[in-house]
């Protein structure tokens, strides 16, 4: 049986909120994407270390931020072991299409990922997708604006 995850990481990778604001976060995301009968009701998750949360199943693509050319699926993963091999500390990169210094986390990918060290997540929620206004508000709540991860597994 397959899952489905959202996930709400910070647009800064090494954000962690606050423990209030963090309960805040999974309050809200809570009343907003309710679990299924079978899932996980929505929590927090520190990793201790920068990662990369992906879409699963769902990645299709990454483009350029600068000029939307397709990334090189070969080029992305070779840059993904580099900055991995740093533990993500350093994901800059520069684009081969348009020569232009960025980071991995600004890339644009579809279905959208990025990454983070802290996040919300719920697991099979009822209501999903969430609209603009309600990421919105999660980011309000723990005080740094944040990314919806769709992830199926």
């Amino acid at each position: 049986m397959s899952d489905n995850w959202l996930r709400l990481i910070p647009t800064d990778p090494t954000f962690v909120p606050s423990a209030r604001a963090a309960k805040r976060g999974v309050d809200l995301l809570a009343q907003l994407a309710p679990a299924s009968a079978s899932g996980e009701r929505a929590h927090e998750v520190d990793s201790g270390e920068t990662v990369f949360v992906d879409a699963g199943a769902n990645f299709e693509a990454a483009t350029c931020p600068w000029c939307n050319a397709a990334i090189d699926l070969d080029w992305w993963q070779d840059r993904m072991g580099v900055a991995a091999s740093a533990e993500f500390r350093d994901l800059n990169v520069r684009t081969q299409c348009c020569d232009v210094t960025t980071n991995l986390n600004e890339l644009r990918y579809d279905w959208p990922q990025g990454f983070a060290r802290w996040w919300l997540e719920v697991m099979n929620p009822t209501a999903a997708p969430l609209s603009d206004a309600q990421i919105e508000a999660v980011g309000d709540a723990i005080g740094h604006p944040v990314r919806a991860i769709y992830a199926h597994y």
